[in-house]
Order: structure tokens, then C-alpha cells, then sequence
């Protein structure tokens, strides 16, 4: 007997041909997982050879050698000699930033699940493996491969494979093997026995829940809110809502949600998978903890009007303790996790809290699901269930901290109520085997990059879920009302902020425009006589000195294109006629190619050092490569405050736009630099006390100046008077929703025609094209008619 067996490997990078050649049937390696035909690495291949194919999910094959997995391979394989066989497979840790869960399921039995962040059973320089032996009868088996995305802090990468593996240890008699396997089939029916009676236990402790049918010695209770013990369950239960908790020799994992306004579930797992945190190492010893399993201590209380359970592992390496509330007359409950590393030379790197796994579809196979992302303005896209693939957003970068599950007019509402806006990364990720989500908020430990280890970590506030009645704009006013109190809306609704420009509240348009020759200021005139505007922001991305069009000098923009005589002449023009001028400044960028970049060492006093050693650079409007710069340095934060105080005060611009900072996030690894090393606030406090430096210096010199940035951020609300949010794609506008009043938003896209979307989304457009400026002015025209903008007038 022969079989095929398939060394593609490198061979595909190099564009080798695949070669086939025989060997014995029982031993097989295919690599790459799925057929690959390209006319470059694979120009003929063999339609019969053993492929695995994509059957959830998607997955690709990267440069020839090593899959990408985030769904579901699947392939039948034949086995000829029934024994026992030695099947594994190989992936690549990727520097350790590889951060999936791989499973193998055999006819249909998950086998084994090893994440790829955990120590591998094997590895050499690049790969990691793991290996097990399975008895095999003689015929067709299905091998599955299922790869799922656990990032941990939105940097990590899907599962990248390289080979699946199969290979004869042993020949069995069919007799052997029929006894192999009913002894095999007996274990696998006390799990399932097991299983089964959990789930009855799991039952009938709702059920008990439900009828309020708990000892008295086992509850609290206090206006309407419960909390307690039944058969060894932890449980919260008020009129509009039900939690219970696996028992406590099981890891003490949410189990079940039921929403008693709807009489739905919103959760189902099973009492060994119920899952609640993990805890991910640096140093010694064991590299992750999670709860699973785990054994636990918990207490119960209620009062005035509050239930509370307090959940508290204290294992070898780390002692874990979190506390849930749900308030009578809500149907959110409300989450604080507390981790302390135990061990010496153990420190903390990442905390995921939560974890829900078994999060159930509100409509049929989530057809009609969606989930809202705060990604933005705001998005609605459908369920990872049909995309099979991880709905995902890190923050900041996200302009804000919650997001949802919906459908059917019903939601699964989470956040995390963070008044000093840590790094954090939301996911949603399919399990297409069993048809439900699991969620999770990671956390990055602040300093968790330093020499010194981190040993503890709380969090900075309520992480906050729960069912909800409703859609998008509903889970924003859940949002709102935290919102307003957080530390960015501290100075009140704009129309009572005396540091706010009045000028600015009552502007109607934006436009981008450049300013390199006096002849372009006509273009600013013919769109404000065009529209009949009032005031207008001319956002000028051209003045800067250099050869390029565009800000190729960062951040040497001076002196002007136009010299600066006449630069604060048609500056003093166009503000005479009511018109703003807000020169762009790059807040992250600095050319390699300038003088000052050498003279002043910017590399090594401002440079955003990576974990790998070097400072990361990119092309801008330039030929030279530009490098990143780390905000919380003394150097950028002068070299940006000097320049943003010679524009306002030299050459009576009305503020400046500083570009990047908000809407990106970054950790910086030089410890000369003397601030946090990656983590937690390290970014959104250096960019926060940047902004407001730069402010602070503006207005001095200009009490009216303004400063703008990119993108939404709820963090710098009150250090930013504007923000410009570029495109208007959103279907789900919820940042307006949340913190209108407290802030506003300028955008749209050059010369588009579409609507806009309404709120203070203003216009921003650009001059060059008559007819599409022509559909936004009778647009503009009619919803200013209409009264859209009375919010604005009356400020």
C-alpha cells in the first residue's frame, strides 16, 4: 500500500515545483494546509493530493508556507492500517505575538487546545508543536483544525500554521483497536454523563432562582435585589434579570444570564468551560492562569439595594479576587477584578477581564445580529458568527469603551466605565462549532515593560454588562450617563465652557485647502460666498516649507511657503472676512532628514522605541523617512509647543491641527524617556498632557485660538474644541449620541455629494469641483432652513 505524502514547505516560497513521492500509507505531512494553486509557488497541482479545506471561517496561505487560520480546515483522511497514530501539528509563535487558540477535533471530538501564547510541548527557533497518539480504526476520519483570535492587546496575530501531521506508532489488530476504543468510548460517556448532570444541576439551580425558592440561610436580600448560594451556585437575581456562576470547586465562571423582561437567555456553557478572567505572566514559572476549573472561595451580600458576590482564587502564582453588584433597579451588573502576583521573579502582563464564553444568538443562526463597535463615530456590523471572523477594537483608537451585541430589539450590552482611559481591546469571537460568541476586554498592565516587575493590578473602574431592551441609540444612553461624569466631561457642555471659543460653537463649514500661493486665497472666498457661510475654518495643509505639497518637513513647517510676511498677511485677510485659518501640524511625526533631527538627537531623547529595539519610520509627503516621536517626552513636547505657539502668535492663526496623536496608540519602550513602559495610561496620559501643554501655550497668547485633532476621542473632549473625523461612513453614529453638547465633530469627504449624517457632524469639503459643491450647498441650504442647526445658534 502507498499513500502520498507532501513536502511543500519552503519549497513553494522558493517557486519550486511540489513534489510527491511514495511512502508508506500510514505516514503523512501536508504543508501548506490548503491547496495553493498559484502560477508563481504551486503551477501544477494535484487535484488528488490531501488538502484541508476552509469550512468556517477564512484562512490564506502566506507566502506559500504557512496558513493563516481564523475558522475552521477540515479534511477526511483514510487511514489503510488500523493502530494507534501519532498526530499533531506545528505553528509559528511569531516572536511570541502569535495569540490564537488551536483545536483538533477527530470525527468530531475535541482532542486538544493549546493557545499559542502558552509553553508549547515542543519548539525550535521559530516554530512550536504539539503531539498526541490516537487509536484509529481503518477508513475515513475527519481532522479538523479550528483556530481562534484571543488577542490581548490588539497587536496579536492569528494562528499561523505550518504543518499538519500523521504518522503510524503502532498496528493494531481490528480486535485491538475495537477494544481501544470502547474503552476510549466509555471515558467519553462518563464526561458526557458528567456533562449531562451538571447541566441538570445548572438547571435546577435557576429553576430555585427563579421560584425564589432559596434557604433563607443561603440568600440576602435588599429592596428586590438577591444574592446568594443554591447547591453550591453563585447568583444575583433582581425582577429584571438572573446571573448564576459555576460552583466553586469549578472555577467559579458566569454560567448563565436570563433577561426577565424578555424571558430570554443570553448565555449557555457548560460548567467546566464557564470562564471569567486570565492572567497572562512575565518571568518564572507558569506563563497564564484562568478560572477555569480553578478552585475558589465566595461570599455573598446584599444592602441598600445592592447584591454582591465576592469571588477570590488563590493560586500558586497569583492571587485573583473580583467583585460583581447588580443594583435593584438595574439590570446591569457591575465588576472589579483585583490581581496580585504571589511568586518571586513573577510579574504581571496582561489581565483579560471579563471573559464570557456561550454568548447565544438573539435571532435565527444570528442572521439578524449585529454588533455595534465604538470604533469612531461609530459602526454596526454583522455577527462574527456569520463572518467567522473576530469583531475586534482596540483603545484608544476606539473613540470609546463599550460596545453590543443586538437583535430582535434586544441587547448584550459591555463596558468598561474607565475614567483614566487605559489601553484596553474588545472582542467579539465566533465558536462556530457551538454556534455562540465569547467576548473579553484585555489589559494590558501599565509598566509592564519594565525591568522592575509588576506585582498588582486593579481595575480603574466598573466593568460594566448585562442585558438590555433596545438598539444602538439605547446602549448609548446607558454610556452617556457614566460618560458625563468622567474626568474629559469635568468642564460641562460646551454651551457653559468659558474656555470654549464662542466662534468656533457657531461655525458651519470646514474646508482643507492649501495656502502655498496668495492666488489660493480666492478659493476660500468663492466657497464662503458660495454657501453664504457666516464663518468658516480654512484648514491650511500647504503652508509649510519644503518641496513637497504636503507637511514634508515634520515639524520644521516654518518659516511659510509664502515667507512670513506674507503668510500673516493673507491670514489677516482671510480673517477679516470670517474666515478661520487652522494650520496642520503632525503631532507624531518627525523628518529623519532634517537638521534638527540630528543636531538635537531625536532618536534617542524622543524616539517611540519598540520592543524590538528600534524606532519605527514611515514615508509622509516626503522622499525621507519620517520616525515616530514618543509624546511623553520633554523634547516633542517643547518642539510642538514652540512651533503651535509661533503660529497663533507670530502669524495670528486662529489654532492648529495636530494629526496622528488621538486616534492611534503606541507603546514606547525607552527607559531614558523616564515614563511608564507600555501599558495601561502610558499613551492616552503622555498624548493628554501633551494636548493640553499645547493648548495652554495657545492660548495665552489667543484666548479664542482652538485646537483640533483627529479623529473621535472621548479622552480629550476637554482639551480638544473640535475634532476632525474624516470620512462619514457610519450607519450608527453613537459617539453624538453619547456626548453631544459636550463636544463637536467636523467631517465628511472632499467633493462627496451624499448626505451627511446629521448631529454636529458638520460639512468639510474642498473648493475644486463647482457641480458637487453645488449638491452640498442645496443640501447645507435645506437642513439649515429646516432648523438642524438650532443647537448651534443658540450657543
Amino acid at each position: 500500500m502507498a499513500a502520498k505524502q507532501i513536502h511543500a514547505g519552503l519549497g513553494l516560497l522558493l517557486g519550486l515545483h511540489l513534489t510527491l513521492f511514495a511512502v508508506p500509507a500510514e505516514a503523512l505531512t501536508i504543508s501548506p494546509l490548503i491547496h495553493y494553486p498559484d502560477p508563481e509557488y504551486n503551477p501544477n497541482p494535484d487535484p488528488e493530493a490531501p488538502w484541508f479545506t476552509v469550512t468556517a471561517g477564512n484562512a490564506s496561505v502566506f507566502h506559500g508556507y504557512r496558513t493563516v487560520l481564523s475558522g475552521a480546515l477540515t479534511y477526511n483522511h483514510e487511514t489503510a492500517v488500523p493502530g494507534v497514530y501519532k498526530i499533531g501539528f506545528r505553528w509559528f509563535q511569531l516572536e511570541g505575538r502569535a495569540d490564537s487558540d488551536i483545536a483538533l477535533y477527530i470525527d468530531g471530538a475535541l482532542r486538544v487546545k493549546v493557545n499559542s501564547q502558552d509553553a508549547p510541548q515542543g519548539k525550535n527557533k521559530d516554530q512550536a508543536w504539539h503531539y498526541a497518539e490516537y487509536v484509529l480504526s481503518a477508513g475515513a476520519h475527519e481532522m479538523k483544525l479550528v483556530g481562534t483570535h484571543h488577542p490581548t492587546s490588539g497587536s496579536g496575530y492569528n494562528a499561523y500554521l505550518h504543518t499538519f501531521e500523521i504518522e503510524l506508532v503502532k498496528e493494531l489488530s481490528p480486535l485491538q483497536v475495537q477494544a481501544e476504543l470502547d474503552a476510549a468510548g466509555k471515558e467519553v460517556k462518563a464526561r458526557l454523563d458528567a456533562a449531562r448532570s451538571a447541566r441538570i444541576a445548572v438547571d435546577n439551580a435557576m429553576a430555585k432562582v427563579s421560584r425564589k425558592s432559596v434557604p433563607a440561610a443561603m440568600r440576602e436580600i435588599s429592596q428586590d435585589v438577591e444574592a446568594g448560594i443554591v447547591n453550591g451556585f453563585p447568583y444575583l437575581r433582581n425582577k429584571q434579570v438572573v446571573y448564576l456562576w459555576a460552583r466553586g470547586k469549578n472555577g467559579g465562571g458566569l454560567l448563565r444570564i436570563r433577561d426577565l423582561i424578555s424571558g430570554k437567555a443570553l448565555l449557555a456553557v457548560d460548567e467546566a468551560e464557564a470562564a471569567s478572567w486570565k492572567v497572562d505572566l512575565k518571568g518564572e514559572g507558569q506563563l497564564s492562569y484562568e478560572n477555569a476549573g480553578e478552585p475558589l472561595k465566595v461570599k455573598f451580600d446584599a444592602s441598600a439595594g445592592e447584591g454582591k458576590l465576592s469571588f477570590t482564587w488563590a493560586l500558586r502564582d497569583v492571587r485573583v479576587e473580583v467583585e460583581t453588584r447588580l443594583r435593584s433597579a438595574e439590570s446591569l451588573a457591575r465588576s472589579r477584578i483585583t490581581v496580585r502576583a504571589e511568586s518571586e521573579g513573577t510579574g504581571l502582563k496582561t489581565v483579560v477581564f471579563p471573559v464570557v464564553k456561550g454568548i447565544l444568538p438573539f435571532t435565527e443562526g444570528a442572521k439578524g445580529d449585529e454588533i455595534l463597535q465604538s470604533s469612531s463615530i461609530g459602526k454596526m456590523t454583522g455577527s462574527p458568527l456569520i463572518s467567522g471572523m473576530a469583531s475586534q477594537v482596540a483603545y484608544p483608537g476606539a473613540s470609546m469603551q463599550f460596545t453590543t451585541l443586538m437583535g430582535d430589539g434586544r441587547g448584550f450590552y459591555f463596558a468598561e466605565e474607565d475614567g483614566q482611559a487605559n489601553r484596553k481591546h474588545f472582542a467579539w469571537t465566533p465558536d462556530t462549532e457551538r454556534g455562540t460568541l465569547t467576548f473579553s476586554i484585555s489589559h494590558p498592565v501599565l509598566n509592564w515593560g519594565a525591568k522592575e516587575l509588576v506585582r498588582e493590578y486593579g481595575s480603574p473602574g466598573d466593568v460594566v454588562m448585562g442585558p438590555f431592551q433596545g438598539d444602538w441609540f439605547d446602549a448609548a444612553r446607558i454610556y452617556r450617563e457614566w460618560a458625563l461624569t468622567a474626568p474629559w466631561s469635568r468642564k460641562g457642555p460646551i454651551s457653559e465652557r468659558e474656555d470654549f471659543p464662542r466662534w468656533l460653537a457657531r461655525l458651519g463649514y470646514w474646508m482643507n485647502a492649501p495656502l502655498k500661493h496668495e492666488t489660493e486665497v480666492d478659493l476660500p472666498f468663492m466657497t464662503q460666498d458660495f454657501f453664504d457661510l457666516p464663518d468658516t475654518i480654512c484648514k491650511d495643509f500647504g503652508f509649510s516649507m519644503g518641496a513637497y505639497p504636503h507637511h514634508d518637513l515634520n515639524p520644521e513647517y516654518l518659516p511659510p511657503r509664502l515667507g512670513s510676511e506674507g503668510f500673516a498677511r493673507v491670514v489677516k485677510k482671510l480673517r477679516a472676512k470670517g474666515i478661520r485659518v487652522v494650520p496642520y501640524v503632525n503631532g507624531y511625526l518627525w523628518n529623519q532628514g532634517t537638521e534638527s533631527y540630528r543636531v538635537e538627537d531625536a532618536e534617542r531623547r524622543a524616539g517611540l522605541l519598540m520592543e524590538s529595539g528600534i524606532v519605527p519610520n514611515t514615508w509622509v509627503g516626503s522622499p525621507d523617512l519620517s520616525a515616530a516621536m514618543c509624546p511623553a517626552t520633554d523634547l516633542w513636547r517643547k518642539k510642538l509647543g514652540d512651533l503651535t505657539k509661533e503660529l497663533v502668535g507670530k502669524y495670528g492663526v486662529s489654532g492648529v491641527y495636530i494629526d496622528y496623536l488621538s486616534n492611534h496608540n503606541a507603546d514606547c519602550f525607552n527607559k531614558e524617556h523616564g515614563h511608564a513602559i507600555a501599558g495601561g495610561n502610558y499613551w492616552s496620559r503622555s498624548v493628554h498632557s501633551l494636548y493640553e501643554h499645547i493648548r495652554r501655550g495657545c492660548k495665552e497668547l489667543d484666548p479664542e485660538a482652538m485646537l483640533s485633532g483627529e479623529m473621535a476621542a472621548e479622552w480629550c473632549i476637554d482639551v480638544l474644541d473640535t475634532t476632525h473625523s474624516g470620512g462619514v461612513s457610519s450607519n450608527a453614529p453613537v459617539y453624538f449620541a453619547v456626548y453631544h453638547g459636550y463636544t463637536q465633530v467636523f467631517g465628511g469627504i472632499e467633493n462627496c455629494t451624499t448626505p451627511q449624517t446629521l448631529g454636529r457632524w458638520w460639512l468639510m469639503g474642498s473648493p475644486e469641483r463647482g457641480e458637487q459643491c453645488d449638491a452640498l450647498a442645496r443640501r447645507w441650504r435645506g437642513r439649515r432652513d429646516g432648523g438642524l442647526l438650532q443647537e448651534s445658534a443658540a450657543l
